[in-house]
């Protein structure tokens, strides 16, 4: 079954043999836009607007007022850059060790035979004491060697040695 609705009027088809039944419905009712509501709506916010006053403005504030101080102002300005020395230095040690302190800071001034670094003594102290065992045999040995000759002198006068 086929349906067609046209301005109220229902067409229906049943069969293709058979006369199309026509049925008249009456028109819908269009919607229309309720413009009356809106516009009282509107009216009414405008002449709510109109009619309120505006609140009372607020007091000044208070303030105070000093008299102004006349002093000398120096003028300077900010740059930024970097410093480099004049002439710079590779602090290099001339012998190796531990360092006890550092007597000088980054950037300071520092003078001929002014002492730098504090190196931990320790290590020099016992390399001085060892060399001072080849020292005592040597003069052992020459100890030795003194009463060697002395006893050959005594044996070569009594002629118990052969020269």
């Amino acid at each position: 079954m086929a349906a067609q609705v046209l301005y109220g009027v229902e067409r229906v088809v049943i069969a293709a043999k058979e006369a199309p039944v026509i049925v008249i419905y009456p028109p819908r009712p269009r919607r229309r836009f309720a413009a009356a509501p809106v516009a009282a709506l509107f009216c009414a916010g405008l002449l709510a607007g109109c009619g309120a006053k505006t609140p009372a403005a607020p007091p000044p504030p208070s303030v105070t007022v000093a008299k102004p101080l006349a002093t000398n102002v120096t003028d300077w300005d900010d740059y930024v850059g970097q410093f480099t020395a004049r002439d710079s230095v590779d602090v290099r040690p001339r012998v190796s060790g531990y360092l006890l302190s550092v007597r000088f800071k980054d950037g300071d001034m520092v003078r001929k035979g002014q002492v730098l670094f504090i190196i931990d003594p320790r290590p020099y102290q016992a390399a001085a004491e060892q060399t001072g065992g080849p020292l005592a045999r040597a003069q052992a040995t020459l100890t030795n060697a003194h009463a060697e000759a002395a006893r050959a002198r005594f044996l070569l006068q009594s002629h118990a040695i052969s020269q």
